[in-house]
């Protein structure tokens, strides 16, 4: 298992981007507002607080309607008596209202410079309204941003309850005390008295964003060592960074590796450090062996909060593809075939191994008899190493006809108890011995048996001498 070393930091890093957004609300997936908090004396049948497309959430300059596009907004409708009817509230008997509709909690650590946004309509009067609120300390208390939340309404005119509201676009700037805090919360509160004067639109707020001018968070990834590997290794080590800057208790820093071409529109992750700490730190990280060979891989890191996207190490990591090994196939040899050079691996320049085989030969009585797997490996000029393996079979082969032209054989082979030579000529010596040379038994003259009773079961060479000629053979005894 390789091991991966990230060091020797390079100047090398990102901020978190200028004019960034670290907060958006549209009311259309997950909304995490809590609505219907309220806030003092009610009637019994108070307006309420919706969220859905019965007012839908318009661009500024676009006139209000319900559900044309489908984009929720959260908005005072009517008691639930009546019911949602989009931004339009009612008052008659027990109709007071005070409530207010609140974010979560809103990170803003490590940001400075907070702009608030959002589009809106807004009507009613002067008891009747809507006021913007923050809290720096998770909705424990608040303090008022601004009040009457008003607009205009369709072509540009002052609302009369009978003309649809016309959304605009405000914008306002948060306090400094809003900044570098991890409960930032904002709301907003209607109320309206029971005076049996209502003027439509009550309220609407749609596309709420938190934008920062900046931040002072910044992360240097460090260099990569070793900078290459081969396919199919997990790779596995220590990714070295220095992060600047402040960072919120829930952050997380998450390594991430690009793909072959170095993008990281889909990274992988390859490991997280949930920390709040700054400064040189570290992420155990491990690279899948599954990752393809590829030669433009980049590594990085991120933070969670403030989001920030550190640069990448700087310069490319390579997964190298491994040889293509191949090796032939094997025709069944004798138990007593001699030895043989082993051929068919590519690319050439490998190494042979399996049972009976030494410095490239393959040798059948040192195998043994039966199926046999001869594995070829080789390794290219990157380090990367493949196989391919293939396997022999090993036969007994119950006679051999050594030499063709003067009719010699030995049978049976393998042998118990003795053996025969079929040979027309004269014999004048045969021996027995054993693979080291080493003479095991002679026998002087032609036999019409050859007892090996008494000899240890093994692989033996027969010499035979004849007509002054020296034959061998191999001999197993069983």
């Amino acid at each position: 298992m390789k091991k991966i070393l990230l060091s020797a930091l390079m100047l090398l890093s990102i901020s978190a981007i200028s004019q960034t957004t670290i907060y958006s609300e549209n009311f259309t997936a997950g909304s995490t507002w809590t609505l219907n908090t309220v806030l003092g004396t009610e009637g019994l049948y108070p307006n309420n607080w919706y969220i859905s497309c019965q007012e839908d959430g318009q661009p500024a300059g676009a006139c209000g309607t319900a559900c044309s596009i489908m984009d929720n907004s959260l908005h005072v409708g009517a008691n639930a008596i009546l019911g949602d009817l989009g931004a339009a509230y009612f008052e008659g008997v027990g109709t007071n209202t005070n409530r207010r509709a609140e974010s979560g909690n809103i990170s803003t650590v490590g940001e400075t410079g907070l702009t608030l946004s959002f589009d809106m309509i807004g009507a009613g009067n002067a008891s009747d309204f809507t006021e913007l609120f923050y809290s720096i300390d998770g909705g424990t208390s608040w303090n008022s941003l601004a009040s009457y939340l008003t607009s205009l309404c369709c072509g540009g005119i002052a609302c009369t309850g009978a003309t649809q509201g016309l959304w605009q676009a405000n914008t306002y700037t948060l306090p400094a005390s809003c900044e570098n805090i991890s409960n930032l919360r904002i709301s907003f509160v209607w109320q309206n008295i029971d005076d049996g004067i209502a003027t439509d639109p009550s309220f609407a707020v749609d596309d709420i964003t938190i934008t920062t001018a900046g931040s002072s968070a910044t992360i240097t990834t460090g260099t990569v060592i070793p900078s290459s590997w081969c396919y199919g290794t997990t790779s596995t080590g220590t990714l070295n960074f220095d992060a600047t800057g402040t960072y919120g208790t829930a952050n997380v820093y998450t390594a991430e590796m690009s793909d072959a071409t170095g993008s990281f529109a889909a990274p992988t992750i390859i490991g997280t450090l949930s920390s709040s700490a700054s400064g040189l730190l570290a992420i155990n990280i491990a690279v899948p062996g599954s990752m393809p060979a590829g030669t433009g891989y980049r590594m990085r890191v991120v933070a969670s909060d403030p989001v920030t996207i550190g640069a990448d190490n700087g310069s490319d990591i390579i997964i190298y593809a491994l040889p293509a090994v191949t090796l032939g196939a094997y025709s069944d040899v004798c138990i007593y075939t001699p030895f043989f050079t082993l051929t068919g691996g590519t690319p050439t320049g490998g190494t042979y191994s399996g049972p009976g085989i030494a410095a490239g030969a393959f040798d059948p009585a040192a195998a043994g008899l039966g199926s046999h797997t001869i594995t070829y490996s080789y390794t290219d000029g990157n380090g990367c190493s493949a196989s391919a393996s293939e396997s022999i079979l090993v036969d007994a082969c119950a006679a051999l006809l050594e030499q063709e032209n003067d009719r010699l054989g030995v049978y049976p082979n393998p042998v118990h108890e003795s053996f025969v030579i079929s040979f027309e000529g004269t014999i004048d010596r045969v021996s027995l011995k054993d693979l080291s040379g080493r003479t095991i038994k002679t026998y002087g003259e032609k036999l019409k048996e050859y007892d090996v009773k008494d000899i240890p079961s093994g692989m033996y060479v027969l010499e035979i001498i004849s007509d002054k000629k020296i034959r061998t053979t191999r001999l197993l005894i069983e």
